[in-house]
C-alpha cells in the first residue's frame, strides 16, 4: 500500500482548516488536524480549551516527548488509510521530516495570509484564547515561531496566498490538485 498525503502549515488564521475542508470535499479524503489532537489532549487534562493553554500544552509535550510527538499521534490515524490524507497543522521541521519518511508521497503546502487578514479571521472566529488585538496576534505569532513553525514554512513545497475570496482560494486549490495529479 502506498501512502499519499498533503501537509498544511501556516500561521494561525491563514486558512489551513478551510483548505483542509475544501480538499476533503474535492477528493473525499481523510483529514487529520494536529491542532484538534492538541485541543483534545488539553480538554482531557484541563477541561478547558483556549488557544493559549493549547499552545502551552503542545509546547510542553513536544519538549517532553519529542518535537515530532503530534506527528506520531497523527500518523497512527493515517497509517492504514488507503486514500489521500490531509495533515492540517505542521508546526516544525521534525514533524515535516517525520511525515516525509512515513508517507511515500507527502507534499507540504504553506498557507499564507497577511497579519491583517489573519487577525480579522481570528477575531471573527472567536475561538477561546484567539487574539483580540494585533499586539496579541503578534505575541501568538512569536510563540508559534519559537516552536519552529518558520522551519516548516520555509521547507514547504509550495505556497498558497490566501488573502482574498473563498472563490479565489477554491481556484488555487484546484490548480494545486491538478499540479499534484490529484484532481478528479
Amino acid at each position: 500500500m502506498m501512502l499519499r498525503g498533503i501537509g498544511l502549515t501556516g500561521m494561525p488564521g491563514s486558512g489551513k482548516s478551510t483548505v483542509s475542508k475544501i480538499i476533503s470535499r474535492k477528493l473525499n479524503c481523510l483529514v487529520v488536524s494536529m491542532g484538534d489532537i492538541a485541543r483534545e489532549i488539553t480538554r482531557e487534562k484541563y477541561e478547558t480549551v483556549d488557544a493559549r493553554k493549547v499552545l502551552e500544552v503542545a509546547a510542553r509535550l513536544r519538549r517532553e516527548k519529542g518535537r515530532n510527538y503530534f506527528a506520531k499521534l497523527s500518523f497512527s490515524k493515517i497509517k492504514d488509510y488507503e486514500g489521500i490524507t490531509v495533515v492540517d497543522g505542521l508546526r516544525n521541521i521534525e514533524e515535516l521530516d517525520y511525515f516525509k519518511k512515513k508517507i511515500d508521497e507527502f507534499y507540504v503546502v504553506n498557507i499564507h495570509a497577511s497579519p491583517k487578514v489573519r487577525f480579522e479571521r481570528l477575531y471573527k472566529r472567536k475561538r477561546a484564547g484567539d487574539p483580540l488585538t494585533m499586539k496579541e496576534l503578534r505575541e501568538r505569532d512569536l510563540k508559534e515561531l519559537n516552536l519552529g513553525i518558520g522551519g516548516a514554512i520555509a521547507l514547504s513545497d509550495t505556497v498558497i496566498v490566501n488573502n482574498s475570496s473563498i472563490n479565489r482560494l477554491n481556484k488555487l486549490i484546484e490548480d494545486l490538485l491538478e499540479e499534484l495529479n490529484l484532481a478528479h
